[in-house]
């Protein structure tokens, strides 16, 4: 992340935020926050891809894989009140641990 800075930290954020998407761990949003402190229009987006792998396999250690039940748990975590991405992301991440 050093790098990074270093190849931005002279250009000019007040207009355009910098913008940075990361998975949820939390060491990464705490050392980006610590690197990029200079710069204070910036922006964090969770990657909900990585998000719904890490559901996806707390679901298969509840649920047998590719029952109902961990479909359910996914659904039921990934979007607590439902939503019509759902499927198009399921079948992103389907697509990606494909052989």
């Amino acid at each position: 992340m050093e790098e990074i800075h270093e190849e931005v930290k002279d250009k000019n954020f007040n207009n355009k935020p910098l913008v940075c998407v990361m998975d949820g761990a939390l060491y990464l949003w705490a050392l980006f926050k610590a690197v990029f402190k200079d710069i204070e229009n910036k922006v964090l987006i969770l990657d909900i891809i990585h998000v719904l792998e890490y559901i996806w396999i707390i679901a298969h250690i509840k649920h047998k894989e590719g029952s109902a039940k961990g479909k359910k748990y996914v659904y039921n975590k990934s979007f607590p009140n439902g939503s019509e991405y759902y499927n198009s992301i399921t079948r992103f991440v389907q697509i990606l641990h494909s052989d």
